[in-house]
């Protein structure tokens, strides 16, 4: 879901860019007298490194380090298949729940399209399902919030799911959502979704302090799964209809028109 918070992953963008800063030290220390770079030009680009990126990570938390990354890692099918399926997680549970959606955007490197505001405080877009922000704050809606902060991790388990089921059951594959059945096995590594967790977290302390917000969080994702194995044929319509950059009209047709003619509209 969309956020105008810090990016969660900074711990694990500090270490990778240490990585790979003590790696090309080395490897220019090793072998730029043999090239004949200059010690000084090293030193140079190693300030000039060291300069940008704590810029970077004082004056806008880190954000032009994680596009860089992400544009590195978000080219990938792989990367884009993942981030559709967990922004439709997200997108269903909010319908569902009865929550106002104002956009999405699956490319956090292009120009927001379906939404009005889908930007970090840096201006820069992310990927994301915006949901109202007015809502929020309202402590009786705190239960269908967390299940719907929770879905897009749901929606990736279903994802991996289904595939592991679809290799060992066809020899091609066709990924098909509803295949899952109960392969799911529960576990939140290999899922993306840390700043969703953080969210439901923070907003648990905030509206709800007496509750225990790791409790939240494990029945919010039971809630989930189970709404997206219920609603599968929903959240794969939804899902042909986001890859294509369908407008909300379109993702609520193609909701309403595969929900079983038992559904509610509203889930508790």
């Amino acid at each position: 879901m969309n956020n105008n918070s810090p990016n969660p992953n900074q711990d694990g963008i500090d270490i990778t860019i240490i990585a790979i800063g003590i790696f090309t030290l080395t490897i220019m220390a090793l072998l730029g007298p043999v090239i004949g770079i200059s010690p000084v030009l090293t030193a140079a680009i190693t300030v000039a490194i060291l300069a940008i990126y704590g810029i970077d990570l004082g004056a806008f938390s880190g954000r032009g380090t994680n596009f860089v990354l992400n544009w590195l890692e978000g080219r990938s099918p792989e990367r884009m298949e993942r981030i559709l399926h967990h922004e439709a997680g997200h997108f269903l549970a909010a319908y569902l729940s009865g929550l106002k959606i104002i956009g999405y955007n699956l490319d956090p490197l292009s120009a927001p399209s379906n939404m009005s505001n889908m930007s970090n405080m840096s201006g820069m877009a992310v990927a994301g399902v915006e949901v109202d922000p007015a809502q929020i704050k309202q402590p009786q809606m705190l239960s269908r919030y967390c299940t719907v902060w929770m879905a897009g991790i749901a929606a990736e388990q279903y994802l991996d799911a289904s595939d592991r089921q679809s290799s060992e059951l066809n020899p091609n594959p066709s990924s098909q959502i509803s295949s899952a059945g109960n392969a799911w096995t529960g576990d939140l590594g290999n899922t993306g979704g840390m700043n969703d967790l953080r969210q439901l977290k923070a907003a648990v302390k905030e509206l709800a302090p007496e509750k225990n917000p790791e409790m939240e969080m494990r029945w919010a994702l039971l809630r989930s799964r189970t709404l997206i194995k219920e609603y599968s044929a929903a959240y794969e319509a939804l899902v042909e209809q986001m890859r294509s950059g369908a407008a909300l009209a379109e993702c609520y047709g193609a909701i309403d028109a595969n929900l079983p003619d038992s559904a509610s509209r509203l889930i508790a």
